[in-house]
């Protein structure tokens, strides 16, 4: 019974989904350097935890300055994927992700 849910078609499904997390992960690092509230971002995540995310995202980043839309958008990635995705979205944005080559580059 688990190697079928963990193999169909010959697809790897863990595989699949930790794909889909990073591409998801991607786009919202890119969204939060294109609207220049990524330092605020890395501000919060450094002064509140990661964990302190889990509970109180919807209104309290909108207090630390960032936009109701980038809390809606966290919120959705959280519970689809954990607290996990944050590390993946900051090691996104400072260069370091591994499994999926991204990076987000100042255009110059």
């Amino acid at each position: 019974m688990r190697r079928l849910f963990t193999h169909y078609g010959g697809i790897n499904m863990r595989q699949k989904l930790e794909q889909a997390m990073y591409q998801d992960a991607y786009n919202f690092a890119r969204y939060l350097k294109e609207s220049k509230q990524d330092l605020a971002f890395i501000e919060v995540i450094r002064k509140r935890g990661i964990e302190a995310l889990g509970n109180s995202l919807g209104l309290g980043l909108s207090v630390f300055g960032l936009s109701m839309e980038l809390s809606l958008r966290l919120t959705r990635l959280i519970i689809k994927y954990n607290l996990k995705v944050i590390n993946v979205i900051l090691s996104i944005l400072d260069g370091s992700a591994k499994g999926f080559k991204v990076s987000i580059t100042k255009k110059i």
